[in-house]
């Protein structure tokens, strides 16, 4: 398990390779399919456009700010990944409660932010070849 210390400033347990992962971040939506764990993104919010196929292979969660707790509680995620800017706050701890819902850095600094989610995700997640 790794322990990462959210934008909420909540330390996050993470199970490595979780399966069934709902994106409520669009940026982090590209993010997932360029690490190649397609199979792994169970859900992703109607904001969430690239890869465009997802839109049709994906179940859709909700928009950002209004998520669709119920539809995520059916997809039964391991990991639920969120950011402050975008999601709802309120709705996110909600969800929290249930799963491990992981909120991405401040967005300050974009570059940062970026690459250190990267590192995060291909760590913990571990591509299989």
């Amino acid at each position: 398990m790794t322990i990462h210390v959210d934008q909420l400033k909540r330390s996050v347990g993470i199970t490595a390779n979780p399966q069934r992962i709902v994106s409520l971040v669009p940026s982090q939506t590209e993010l997932l399919h360029g690490l190649g764990i397609d199979e792994r993104v169970v859900g992703i919010t109607k904001f969430c456009v690239h890869p465009a196929s997802w839109l049709q292979t994906k179940t859709i969660v909700g928009g950002t700010k209004k998520i669709d707790a119920d539809t995520i509680d059916q997809l039964k995620p391991d990991l639920i990944i969120a950011n402050k800017e975008e999601n709802n706050k309120d709705q996110v701890e909600l969800l929290a409660k249930k799963v491990d819902a992981l909120t991405t850095k401040d967005l300050q600094d974009v570059a940062v932010k970026y690459f250190s989610m990267q590192n995060y995700l291909k760590a913990v997640l571990k591509p299989e070849k």
